[in-house]
């Protein structure tokens, strides 16, 4: 314990400290609330349905220092993310208790347009440069009836810069592992009307592990037109990602050297193109017709376990949607009703044959926010989904094979705004997954394709916001029905016997004094089977207890310091859903940031795993030739790093 003395010491310090530092006003509680997107697909301000959503502005972005995506995510509470190398080069982003499967049941979209992919492999995050991030939106939970096929366990829509006004910028950053990064960006307008925005990043980096260097490149450009009652663009976007791939590690190559490579000569090469073409055009006072037509095409040649492939991916998206609303005596009735319409060719080759799919998904749906009364919402929808394979596989179907299906599901929300800073919502939400084309060739003998996976989420909670000070809390249960998964005791994809999700989110945000601010989040999930041969046992990948807490502090009027702590809790290996093999251990780590900040430069340096703790972010069940039986392989994180950002705008 101090002494008295140097107590006061520390008091008369602390205050004249405080006097020096610039003064804040008491938050302004009628604030005006923050533009979504997600919660109908279509720009508006706040959030009229009974869904919970979290918003990353760009302001919390740049204050971080933070120079990946997926670790701006892990600050969401409910969002646990697995990194493979560190280098968030590849991540599984899981929501409400999907970990290994998390690809496949948890929608990442960019400004709408989808990233999940017609295989199992997961959203490529690194395809969108983080400094062209206007802000992210995470709907906690189903979005089955607003946003289809893989939004089970929650969305993630990223929202990128639109062209604003002339202004150019260069980001530079380098760190450990001789890391390089440099961003370049460009916005102005070519006429009254006519506004566009050009960037271009690039970055190596050796990163951690041996045989994992990468290197990166990202070029984008986008313009856009308005006119008196709508607007349009064009996008187009290059990416390059050259990855050498270490592979995990069995525990004794493990405890030798635990940065070594099993596989030295395994990599991943991707070559991604992206053309984007949206509309959005008033037709009346009240209504709007909005849409957009992408296509994404990646490229990749590689090696896995020192076995060489060559995949192809091709996607084609039309979304259009009618969005408009209607004035009753009660207030306005918010509609959305819209199709979604894809088109996508996969193909791998590699020493073990072909796999080619062809697959068309469309669906409906309509969805439309109900005032009841001054401050209370009811939302309902639905969603009709139907989609057609045809698939070909060297083993399984050598002769082709057609596998269709379809799906109907709804949803219903209610949402009530008792004061300026309160809000009570509570929705139930039915969801489905289809199987993916990787999944439907390799099945149990006899089997022919899987089922379509189908749940329903149920949640409730409360938000208090005034200002900058914010509370949340959310109960909630998802039960699915015939989840597909890969099952390493059978070898084989399988529809699994009914699994359940229990959770608990507590989120908040405190500015304790003037130059301090305290933020933190909590999730509890028990994921787990119901019924069937792993009756009780625990879905791999999940943390029953995850939790982030952060500590920003105003320096000065330009300088500001930042210090957060992250914890997951022991986990279930990727891939072992029997539980039998040795688990992932839970780990606390710490960082901090301090960073410069003025209207034209800022600066951040940032250390991350200040206390040089050793631990695997991921690890997976792994068939070991040596003992010819399933092992786990660690893939370790990397212990103590820096990293120093300067940006500067002109």
């Amino acid at each position: 314990m101090l002494p008295v003395a140097a107590v006061g010491r520390v008091a008369l310090l602390a205050s004249l400290y405080a006097a020096s530092l610039p003064v804040y006003a008491e938050p302004d509680p009628t604030v005006l609330e923050p533009v979504v997107v997600s919660a109908t697909r279509s720009t508006q301000h706040g959030n009229p349905t009974g869904s919970s959503i979290t918003i990353i502005t760009r302001a919390d972005i740049k204050a971080s220092g933070l120079t990946r995506l997926p670790d701006i995510l892990r600050t969401v509470a409910g969002v646990q993310v697995s990194d493979l190398y560190g280098d968030g080069s590849r991540v599984n982003v899981g929501i409400r208790g999907f970990g290994d499967t998390a690809g496949s049941n948890v929608l990442v979209l960019v400004d709408g347009r989808r990233l999940n992919n017609p295989d199992i492999a997961p959203p490529e995050l690194t395809a969108t440069a983080l400094r062209n991030v206007e802000r992210i939106e995470i709907i906690q939970g189903s979005a089955g009836v607003l946003y289809g096929d893989q939004a089970t366990g929650g969305v993630v829509n990223i929202i990128t810069r639109i062209p604003d006004r002339t202004t150019s910028a260069v980001a530079a950053t380098a760190g450990s592992y001789d890391t390089q990064q440099l961003t370049a960006q460009l916005a102005g307008e070519a006429g009254r009307h006519t506004r566009y925005r050009v960037l271009a990043e690039g970055r190596e980096s050796d990163n951690y592990r041996e045989n994992n260097e990468v290197k990166y490149g990202n070029l984008l450009g986008r313009v856009d037109r308005e006119w008196r009652s709508g607007t349009a663009f064009l996008e187009l976007q290059h990416v390059r990602e050259d990855l050498n791939l270490p592979g995990g590690l069995f525990r004794p190559q493990y405890d030798a050297d635990r940065r070594a490579a099993r596989f030295p000569t395994d990599f991943s090469d991707t070559r991604t193109n992206v053309q984007r073409l949206g509309l959005r055009q008033g037709i009346a006072s009240d209504w709007v017709i909005e849409g957009e037509l992408a296509n994404r095409s990646a490229d990749i040649d590689g090696q896995l376990t020192s076995s060489p492939f060559t995949q192809e991916r091709r996607v084609t998206e039309l979304t259009p949607r009618l969005v408009g609303r209607v004035r009753t005596a009660t207030g306005e009735v918010n509609i959305t009703t819209g199709a979604d319409l894809s088109q996508s060719d996969y193909s791998i080759t590699s020493p073990f044959g072909v796999t080619e799919n062809d697959q068309h998904a469309e669906s409906l749906y309509a969805q439309a926010a109900l005032p009841v009364s001054p401050r209370s919402t009811v939302t309902v929808g639905a969603r009709h989904a139907r989609i057609a394979n045809n698939l070909r596989d060297s083993f399984t179907y050598p002769s082709g094979i057609e596998l269709d299906d379809d799906v109907t599901v709804g949803s219903l929300g209610w949402s009530t705004q008792v004061d300026q800073t309160l809000r009570v919502f509570a929705r139930a939400d039915q969801n489905y997954r289809f199987p993916k084309v990787d999944e439907l060739a390799q099945t149990l003998g006899g089997v022919i394709g899987l089922k379509t996976q189908t749940g329903v989420s149920y949640e409730a909670g409360t938000q208090w916001q005034r200002g900058e000070h914010l509370w949340k809390v959310l109960i909630y249960r998802l039960d699915l029905e015939n989840e597909i998964d890969y099952d390493t005791v059978a070898f084989a994809n399988v529809n699994f016997d009914p699994t359940r999700r229990d959770g608990l989110l507590l989120e908040g945000r405190w500015r304790a004094a003037q130059y301090l601010s305290l933020r933190g989040q909590y999730a509890y999930v028990d994921a787990s089977f119901r019924s069937g041969p792993f009756a009780g046992n625990r879905v791999p990948l999940v943390s029953t207890n995850a939790a982030w807490l952060a500590a920003d502090m105003q320096l000065t009027a330009k300088w500001y310091f930042i210090l957060e702590t992250r914890y997951a809790g022991e986990r279930i290996v990727g891939g072992d859903v029997a539980n039998s093999l040795e688990k992932l251990d839970g780990y606390t780590i710490g960082n901090l940031a301090l960073g410069y900040r003025r209207p034209r430069l800022s600066a951040t340096f940032r250390v991350n795993n200040l206390t040089n703790r050793e631990f695997s972010d991921y690890a997976a069940a792994s068939f070991n030739p040596a003992t010819f039986t399933n092992e786990t392989a660690f893939y370790a994180a990397p212990t103590r790093n820096y990293m120093l950002t300067v940006e500067c705008q002109f």
